[in-house]
């Protein structure tokens, strides 16, 4: 008997030239590497509690210097006329302020908190 081996198999699938053929160089996904666990939860002190996110520290503001403590301390002046006795740097309000302690003439003595970026006045407070 003479076997034709130009003859096709009719149970052999055609190859269509036209389809796209995989690129045997392109890295293919390893099934043996480990799937991440979609039901296991990282313990709390693992989770991400925000503490890399600037925006968790200044809300968008920036706590640059604008104004020079001479300038916070007539600001206040302004407001309060009398004696600076002290400047010191606090937050009040979420707020950089310069806080301006004056005594008055009468003998009063007032806290004023003067913001630091902007120059406004936060509060005024009797001590």
């Amino acid at each position: 008997m003479h076997r034709n081996w130009n003859h096709q198999n009719p149970y052999q699938q055609q190859r269509n030239p036209y389809q796209q053929q995989p690129n045997p160089y392109q890295e293919q996904p390893n099934p043996y590497q480990e799937q991440p666990n979609p039901y296991h939860q990282q313990p709390e002190w693992q989770q991400d509690q925000g503490w890399n996110n600037p925006m968790n520290y200044d809300n968008g503001q920036h706590f640059h210097r604008q104004i020079t403590i001479e300038e916070a301390m007539n600001i206040a002046l302004e407001q309060v006329p009398g004696q600076v006795v002290k400047v010191e740097m606090d937050t009040e309000k979420g707020v950089r302020v310069y806080e301006v302690d004056i005594v008055t003439a009468q003998g009063v003595k007032y806290e004023v908190a003067v913001n630091m970026n902007t120059g406004e006045i936060v509060e005024i407070e009797l001590d």
